[in-house]
This record gives C-alpha cells, structure tokens and sequence, in this order.
C-alpha cells in the first residue's frame, strides 16, 4: 500500500488489490492475483481498452523467493517490484533483495542481509533462528522486524 513517485509526479498507487499505474497522459489499472503466501502470481490489465484483460507481468519462484527465469510475460519496464510475499524487490546495483522494513532479504541464498534489530535485547539467551520469535514461531510474529507481535488463541495476528 502506497504511492510511488519518481521526479515529484506520482507514477502508481498501491492497494490490496493491485494499483493505478500513471503513463503519460493514461491512467491504468493493474490488478494482481496472489498465493496463499501472499507472492504476487499474475497481473493482467485491460491494455488497449477492448474489455479483455491482458496479462502483463507472470511471476514464479523458487522455495526461498528467488525469481525463475523462464519465457512468460514480463515488460520489465512496467514491472510492479512487490512479488515475494508482497515485498518491494530493490534492483540497485544488481543485487535484487527485498525490502522488509528492518532488514534486508536475499532471496539467491536465502538469508538476511543484516544482524536482527531485536537481537540485543535477547542477547542473555542461546543463539536460535526464532529467537527473533521468543522461541516459539506458533505464537509470535514478526512482520516487520522491528516489533514482536503476540499471535491470539485462534491463529490471528493482532499488529500494533
């Protein structure tokens, strides 16, 4: 969710459901199917306004969220960047990692690009990935990596 800018004029406004793309003097809308991990699939747009929706953009991945190369429909110059897990892809200097607000993802090793942010305040207790978690994936979450999010009796995330 969001709008993105280039030079001061908005280029495209994020939603759930895809975004409104600026070219020019044409306003377009992309809509953008998802996964149950929430990694955009398929988005498609009506192009040349004949009522039949054209996909623009297919997207698949390997476990870890590294793009498959492959010849399906892609226009790299109108690429909408948030695929794996909805996060923005940063293509600076080739080096193709995520934005997940307090760290960094690297999708070709499957790592984080940064020491956890929250690693100093349990740094009294034994090295673990989840340690991030409290120890316990099933009832923490951490979204942003900034926060640790308490995860209620029935499965739902309640953020703050």
């Amino acid at each position: 969710m969001g709008i993105e800018y280039q030079n001061t004029v908005v280029q495209a406004i994020y939603n759930s459901e895809g975004r409104l793309y600026f070219t020019g003097s044409t306003t377009r809308y992309e809509y953008t199917m998802t996964d149950h991990l929430g990694n955009a699939r398929v988005s498609f747009t009506d192009q040349n306004a004949d009522g039949v929706p054209e996909i623009i953009q297919e997207n698949h991945y390997y476990p870890f969220g590294l793009a498959m190369e492959g010849l399906w429909v892609n226009d790299p110059a109108e690429d909408n960047k948030y695929t794996y897990n909805g996060k923005e892809l940063n293509d600076d200097f080739g080096l193709g990692w995520m934005d997940y607000g307090a760290r960094w993802y690297d999708a070709s090793v499957g790592r984080w690009n940064g020491v956890d942010p929250l690693v100093q305040v349990f740094r009294n207790q034994p090295a673990s990935p989840s340690l991030s978690f409290l120890l316990n994936v099933k009832k923490s979450a951490y979204p942003a990596g900034a926060s640790i999010t308490p995860v209620d009796t029935a499965g739902s995330m309640s953020l703050t």
